[in-house]
């Protein structure tokens, strides 16, 4: 993040989003290579999860994950590291055009609200609409921007998850009486 804002100080908004996504392969690459240290660590990451005192291992990990834009979450009792999305917006929003700002506080808002626990939808039903209508706004507004294949994607996969439901969170009722859940 340092780095970006000296390189691109003063720099034309749309190259700096271009910069941002070159950022966002660097932090996914970051998470992966992460997770994939965690595995083979025997520390008991749970505890970040429990309301005792934290080991104090524990908590400086924490901070550093933290203070480079990730955190600990945990699904069905198994502790992986995210990308804190806010952690972006909060240093470097105003680098970017209206439009990326736009779509980097939708998908923050996104992150934050969760879509999916244990293969079963946990947003509102108005939630889910709102979200399906507004990536397709947003891609019908924004037809040329850089991240217009992402949008589709997440569109996409929205859509198929509305049509054919999921494992914990099926289309059907009953599926033999074909009865909407």
């Amino acid at each position: 993040v340092n780095e970006l804002k000296r390189a691109f100080n003063g720099k034309s908004s749309e190259l700096c989003d271009l910069a941002y996504i070159e950022l966002q392969q660097l932090l996914d690459s970051v998470e992966f290579h992460l997770n994939e240290k965690l595995d083979n660590d025997t520390t008991n990451y749970n505890l970040l999860f429990e309301k005792a005192k934290l080991p104090v291992k524990l908590q400086k990990a924490k901070k550093e994950l933290e203070n480079n834009g990730f955190d600990y979450a945990s699904s069905e009792g198994i502790v992986y590291i995210t990308q804190n999305r806010s952690f972006v917006i909060r240093h470097l929003l105003s680098y970017f055009t209206k439009t990326m700002q736009t779509y980097l506080i939708q998908i923050d808002k996104e992150n934050k609200e969760g879509f999916m626990e244990d293969a079963g939808i946990t947003i509102t039903p108005q939630q889910y609409v709102d979200r399906v209508i507004w990536h397709e706004n947003f891609i019908v507004e924004n037809p040329d921007f850089v991240l217009l294949k992402n949008c589709k994607m997440y569109k996409k996969a929205y859509l198929t998850y509305l049509l054919t439901g999921i494992d914990n969170t099926s289309l059907y009722d009953y599926e033999d009486d074909s009865k909407l859940s």
